[in-house]
C-alpha cells in the first residue's frame, strides 16, 4: 500500500491515478486509513478488497505481480 499511495501522490505520475479514481492530491487516504478500514470491517473482507484492489492497480500498471 505503501508504493501505491507514493505513485499515487506523486505530482505527475499520479494524476492518472486520481483522475481515474475521483480523488483529488488534497484528499489522498494515508496508510493509517487503512489499517482503520481492515479494523471496521474485519480481515476476511478487507483481504477481499484488497484482492480485488490489487488487480485493478495490476491491470492498470500501477503495479507489477511476481510469481516470486
Amino acid at each position: 500500500m505503501k508504493k501505491v499511495l507514493e505513485i499515487v501522490r506523486d505530482k505527475d505520475r499520479g494524476r492518472a491515478y486520481r483522475t481515474y479514481a475521483c480523488i483529488s492530491a488534497e484528499h489522498i487516504p494515508c496508510e493509517s486509513t487503512f489499517s482503520i478500514f481492515r479494523e471496521r470491517l474485519g480481515e476476511k473482507l478487507y483481504n477481499e478488497i484488497f484482492h480485488v484492489l490489487v488487480h485493478i492497480f495490476h491491470e492498470f500498471e500501477i503495479i507489477t505481480v511476481s510469481s516470486n
